[in-house]
């Protein structure tokens, strides 16, 4: 990000201790991850935390699969997009540097069935709907599984 008062670090498991996921939007993890599975992603995911003005305001990355697959997963605080173009040109830029460097054919996510603007988010970015996934969260909720396909 050019703008000083945005950036991007390696993401850290307390990084999600700040987000207030009452208000959050979502892409991939269905429901809000513990700690230790934070920390699993700290140590051993390729993720990062974005931070605008000295606060956090949303975290993402990639979790392997196996060869040539990962999951994608995102929370974003309603207030990250205050400079849209500037994080969707980042956004998009991070995500195709890591299929080339990594060498994945596929990326996938999971997004909350009713929740349209995940749905936008992940088809702007190349994700195709391929199929629902009934009672999939804790919660029982339904989501839909996206992929893009390299």
């Amino acid at each position: 990000m050019s703008n000083p008062a945005s950036r991007l670090v390696r993401f850290e498991a307390w990084h999600l201790n700040w987000l207030d996921f009452n208000d959050i939007n979502g892409l991939g993890l269905a429901g809000i991850i513990s700690q230790s599975d934070a920390k699993l992603i700290e140590d051993h995911c390729t993720s990062w935390t974005g931070i605008q003005d000295g606060k956090i305001v949303g975290c993402g990355g990639f979790t392997p699969l196996w060869e040539g697959v990962a999951e994608i997963w995102m929370y974003l605080q309603p207030d990250a997009f205050k400079r849209k173009k500037i994080a969707l040109k980042l956004m998009k830029h991070i995500l195709n540097d890591i299929i080339e460097q990594k060498r994945y054919h596929r990326i996938q996510a999971i997004v909350l069935k009713d929740y349209k603007a995940g749905i936008r988010f992940a088809e702007l970015f190349g994700f195709k709907n391929e199929g629902l996934m009934k009672s999939y969260s804790v919660d029982r909720e339904d989501f839909y599984r996206y992929a893009r396909i390299i």
